[in-house]
């Protein structure tokens, strides 16, 4: 199905197919959609009443007579010939027995060769000629029944039909049984009444035996099909499966499976054809080939009917597709067939869309009909989507168009005329859009063109028009127009919101491909859209790369490969699915995979845009192969330097390409490099170097660069002199620069000026040494990020949104947090809180739980995944989760070899060196990390619905795996763990989440329950307080462990725990307590594990400096400081001197002292 002036077949086979009705006849376009070129249900009607009526064709082989002489043998035998197709011979053979031996002819062979010869000469399209010998024939034999018969032909032929059916009938009631006779009857009915509507059936007359004659009977189906009575398809499938070798009958089938769909498939812009119904055609189109063939052995004049097949023939191919012997026949039909205006005028609009403008001008210039021929000029340019001559077409030649037609011209010519850069063009189309309200066909064109402009502001134009207009109930061509136009928009959610209601969707498969296309595009992925590819993977042929990219965003790569190496297989060139391969090795680091994915493949055979072949030099250049990734970059950055993703890709792969072959004092001027000459009097010349270099010496040598030809082929320090007028002068080659630097230095001194909404490359210029410029950014970006941890903490934002809004890792974000505030708010710490929190561990013990990016983090940085898994049933984590950690692993291995960064903390810069082997060893431990993550944890994505609240929709732009645990959480009745506070609160106060502790609420009640070890406790206990978590609990047993195991000189991991014992914030009396029984075991019991009264009243009265030792004395001095920040902690203080140990009071007053004095 096509609309007016809609002829460029892009669409598959697998969608519906139209027919065109023309005036005259009938006539098809579109590969799928075929094109209305008048619209007239009255007018197509006519005409295919005419296609039926019109067959002249003797249904009768000839005269047949009895074998008595050698006479009527050689009657029979020209008979034979005529009938094989050989008519000329035939009548020829006839002329000259009739000639010479009119004196030995009896009356009967008199009328068998005068028939013969009358039937030869209408075969020869002589209709005249033909009545007149068959009249003289039956003069011969008067009352000879087939006399009778040829008398009503004859009545025919004359075009007296109305005589034919009276002498016929009456005949008929002396003789009921001459078939041929009933069978002209039925032939000059069918002709006299074929406008008339209401007609008189003379088969009712006929008797049984009569009735039963295949001759009859194929004359009757004829007659009913003019008339489109109702069954007469039924009876001609019937009559065709008796007599299955009938050609006649099998182009009237033919012809009737197309009336039908005429009646049956018409639209408001075509008509509308199944793939089943496209089988049928293909049916006619056999049918139809197989009379043409035969007409075709023949030297038969094609009368009438030979014309109405070979139209139908024509418009068979079309619908099928068979566009080399539809241009094969339309070629016969212009060169043999060229005055029958009604099949020139079929095949002019069949060739329309065939790519073949020149013999469709040629059909085109022999039509009759001027304005016909004017209009289908200029349908032409609009087939060809020929913008130039579209564009040129002047307001007076649009002139000569008029109604409908006229209309949809302007919007046609308009918009081209805006594609070719004149903005007259679109204020035209704005003001004919606000005057002139366009019809169906129009708005089509509108659609179609503006998606083909491929301007966005002429889109949007035609998008808004559309936007009220347009709905399911709009015809089927107009809505598929529209919708690829807002697909060119890619407006997926409105695809999608249309889609997916609209009644078609399943058996189109342009539309169901549109919808897949917006739902795989749609981030994240959607229930919706998960459920339409779970019922696409049952019947999966023709999605199959769609299949794999939506597996591959899911993550499901065993499925995604499977689908992708299927639609490579079948023939798909589409470089999309290359690059979804590449990405999967590159996700799971795999090296040998993306080597094997160039090996494979032959990437020639694909096709891609620019960025996704810029894509394909990066992986080049990734598994190694910098010579070839290079040259593919380079390469796409000279063809496209208007493209500033192609110029930063560019950018990008040279940095990391290897360039130490490239990059040499030793290159030559050659094509494409960038030199440099320094003259003795200090000017200084530079060229760029053609690529075709080679080419300009061979052909254009005079036209090169004097300077060019001077150097080409030589290296830096070659010299030569040159005379001027004010002396000889001395020019040096300086300096060569490979094209692929060169091409890096433009990227880098114009990115900014040729891309300003790009985003820029952040180039800082320097100079004579001075790097101030450079630090004053790197503190300003300090600064700012600040600024943005500071809202976070203000405004109480969880890690997962803020990360989407800064367009940073999630660990990054807690990276900088900690950084910046000292601290990862976790909980408030206080009793309440925790004695609810280890109720809910209780509770979910052996269910499910829920962690959120940072705590899974955390966890695998904890060794903590496995008691999780343990003690809990599932431990269920986001896809987006796992995505944004192996995400993590690659930028850090994207930051190359050594190197250091500097950054701006506390008022200061801080320089951070690292080497080859430390980078390699942080993207090792992050990638062990997701190794861990992915065994210990259930990986999983909630799939959410289509149009939630306007929070969680714009929480999802701004990043879905912030806020994916929440929704898992309460689709699965889990428990939410998360040590981001921010998080825990905000699930609450905006999803309901009730049930969510952190970690250490897991902990303890693990530890209790004997499911981790008290040495695996004290390490996770101190890794919390290592990276700042808020309100951890430190036991006795705890402080002491991380005090015994540490060996450091100056107790880095004691003062680390040590953190989170007093303090401004601690509750006096359990700190105070914890504190005291750490002086208790190493002031006291150290050295009197027994506690004796007799040891203690001795070493009072004299002891030596062995207890305490050195490090008890560090650690307490770290505890007394913790204590006097405490609320009263100098009251604590003196609390604790007062107690009767031996040397605390002592120690505690010189710790004192040097404490505020040193």
């Amino acid at each position: 199905m096509r609309s007016l002036l809609e002829y460029v077949g892009l669409l598959k086979s697998r969608s519906d197919t139209t027919i065109t009705a023309t005036k005259g006849g009938i006539a098809l376009n579109g590969a799928n959609y075929g094109t209305i070129i008048n619209n007239d249900s009255e007018a197509i009607k006519t005409a295919l009443i005419e296609v039926i009526t019109r067959q002249d064709e003797m249904r009768t082989l000839g005269v047949e007579g009895e074998l008595q002489s050698e006479i009527g043998r050689q009657i029979d035998h020209y008979r034979d010939l005529m009938n094989s197709g050989r008519v000329n011979e035939a009548r020829d053979l006839y002329t000259e027995l009739l000639t010479h031996q009119a004196k030995n002819l009896q009356p009967t062979s008199i009328f068998r060769i005068k028939a013969n010869l009358g039937i030869c000469n209408h075969l020869l399209g002589l209709p005249e000629k033909a009545a007149q010998l068959l009249t003289e024939a039956c003069t011969y034999a008067p009352d000879d029944p087939r006399a009778v018969a040829f008398k009503t032909f004859a009545y025919i032929l004359q075009g007296k039909t109305l005589e034919a059916i009276q002498y016929g009938l009456k005949e008929l009631k002396r003789d009921s049984k001459n078939e041929t006779l009933a069978e002209f009857v039925l032939q000059a009915t069918r002709i006299h009444y074929q406008y008339e509507g209401v007609y008189p059936d003379p088969y009712e007359q006929f008797s049984d035996e009569l009735k039963q004659a295949k001759s009859v009977r194929l004359a009757h189906i004829h007659l009913l099909a003019s008339q489109n009575h109702q069954g007469w398809r039924d009876l001609a499938d019937e009559y065709l499966g008796e007599n299955p070798d009938d050609l006649l009958a099998k182009s009237l089938v033919a012809l009737g499976i197309i009336q039908s769909y005429v009646n049956e498939r018409q639209g408001q812009n075509g008509f509308n054809f199944s793939a089943a119904d496209v089988q049928k055609v293909e049916v006619a189109a056999e049918y139809f080939n197989d009379y043409w063939v035969d007409f075709k052995k023949s030297d038969k004049l094609a009368n009438g009917w030979d014309l109405q097949v070979i139209q139908g023939l024509i418009i068979a191919y079309k619908l099928t597709r068979n566009k080399e012997k539809l241009r094969d026949l339309c070629i016969y039909s212009l060169s043999e067939l060229s005055e029958d205006q009604a099949l020139i005028d079929t095949t002019a609009k069949c060739l329309l869309d065939l790519d073949e403008p020149d013999l469709c001008r040629e059909a085109i210039e022999k039509l009759d009909d001027h304005e016909d021929a004017r209009k289908l000029h200029f349908l032409l340019l609009v087939a060809q989507k020929d913008w130039d001559a579209l564009s040129s077409y002047q307001d007076y030649q649009l002139a000569s168009f008029n109604g409908e037609f006229l209309c949809q011209a302007k919007v046609v010519c308009y918009i081209a005329r805006a594609r070719k850069g004149d903005s007259k063009g679109k204020h035209q189309l704005e003001k004919l859009l606000s005057v002139s309200p366009l019809n169906s066909r129009a708005r089509l064109l509108l659609f179609e063109f503006s998606t083909a402009s491929n301007i966005r502001t002429i889109a949007e134009i035609a998008y808004t028009y559309g936007a009220d207009l347009v709905n399911s109930e709009t015809d089927v061509i107009e809505f598929f127009h529209y919708m690829k136009l807002i697909r060119s928009l890619m407006m997926w959610k409105e695809i999608i919101s249309r889609l997916s209601v609209y009644p078609e969707v399943a058996d189109n498969y342009d539309l169901k491909h549109m919808l897949a296309l917006a739902f795989v595009n749609e981030h994240p992925v959607r229930a919706e859209a998960v459920s339409f590819y779970e019922d696409l993977a049952l019947a999966p042929k023709g999605f199959e790369l769609l299949l794999g990219i939506y597996y591959f965003k899911r993550k499901a790569f065993l499925e995604a490969r499977q689908y992708i190496i299927q639609y490579y297989s079948s023939g798909g060139t589409d470089l999309y699915g290359f690059l979804a391969l590449i990405d999967m090795a590159t996700y799971e680091r795999d090296h040998q995979a993306l080597l094997e994915l160039f090996s494979t493949y032959n990437t020639e055979d694909f096709n891609g845009t620019p960025e996704q072949w810029m894509h394909v030099a990066r992986a080049l250049i990734i598994i190694g192969d910098s010579k070839k990734g290079l040259h593919l970059a380079y390469d796409l950055y000279v063809k496209n330097p208007k493209l500033s993703k192609i110029a930063l890709g560019y950018f990008h792969a040279f940095l990391n390409a290897n360039k130490d072959a490239l990059l040499t004092d030793s290159l030559a001027v050659s094509g494409g490099c960038h030199f440099k000459l320094i003259c003795s009097d200090n000017s200084i010349i530079e060229r760029d170097v053609s690529e075709s270099i080679e080419d300009d010496l061979s052909l254009n040598p005079q036209d090169i660069d004097p300077y060019v030809k001077k150097v080409l082929g030589e290296k830096i320090g070659f010299e030569y002199t040159q005379e001027k007028l004010q002396g000889q002068v001395t020019w040096r080659l300086e300096e060569v620069k490979h094209k692929y630097l060169d091409a890096f230095h433009k990227v880098c001194s114009t990115y900014e000026s040729e891309f300003p909404e790009a985003g820029g490359l952040w180039s800082i210029k320097v100079e004579d040494g001075n790097v101030q410029p450079l630090l004053d950014f790197i503190k300003g970006q300090a600064e700012r990020d600040e600024d943005f941890i500071s809202t976070i903490a203000e405004k109480n934002m969880p890690f997962g949104v803020a990360a989407g809004m800064w367009k940073k890792n999630v660990v990054q974000v807690s990276d900088l947090m900690r950084s910046s505030k000292g601290n990862i708010y976790t909980c408030l710490g206080t009793v309440e809180e925790r004695d609810g929190a280890i109720e809910l561990v209780r509770e979910y013990r052996e269910k499910t739980i829920v962690l959120d990016t940072y705590s899974a983090w955390v966890s695998a940085e904890l060794n903590l995944l496995e008691p999780l898994s343990a003690y809990f049933d599932t431990v269920m984590l986001a896809q987006s989760s796992l995505d944004s950690i192996h995400q993590l692993a690659r930028e850090v291995e994207e930051r190359g070899g050594a190197g250091f960064s500097i950054a701006w903390l506390n008022g200061a810069f801080i320089k951070n060196e690292y080497t080859d082997d430390e980078l390699r060893a942080e993207v090792k431990r992050i990638s062990l990390h997701a190794e861990v993550i992915s065994s210990q944890c259930q990986i999983t994505n909630f799939n959410f619905s289509t149009g939630m609240d306007e929070l969680t929709e714009t929480l999802l732009e701004i990043s879905p795996e912030a806020i994916e645990p929440y929704f898992l959480a309460k689709s699965n009745n889990a428990l939410f763990i998360s040590d981001d506070g921010f998080s825990r609160g905000f699930a609450k106060n905006a999803y309901e989440l009730n049930d969510s502790v952190w970690l250490q609420a897991f902990l303890n009640e693990a530890l209790l329950d004997g499911d981790i070890t008290p040495s695996a406790y004290v390490d996770a206990i101190f890794g919390l307080c290592r990276l700042k978590h808020t309100s951890v609990s430190v036991s006795t047993y705890v402080l002491d462990s991380v005090f015994e195991r540490d060996s450091t000189f100056n107790l880095h991991e004691f003062k680390i725990i040590a953190e989170y014992v007093g303090g401004p914030s601690a509750e006096e009396r359990s700190h105070f307590d914890l504190i005291f029984r750490f002086i208790i075991k190493h002031w006291f019991l150290a050295y009197n594990p027994t506690n004796d009264n007799v040891i203690e009243n001795l070493l009072h009265i004299s002891h030596g400096d062995a207890f305490p030792s050195a490090k008890v004395k560090k650690a307490t001095s770290i505890l007394l400081e913790r204590m006097r920040l405490m609320p009263n902690g100098v009251r604590h203080l003196h609390d604790l001197a007062r107690f009767p140990i031996l040397r605390l009071r002592g120690f505690i007053r010189d710790w004192w002292e040097g404490h505020f004095y040193n």
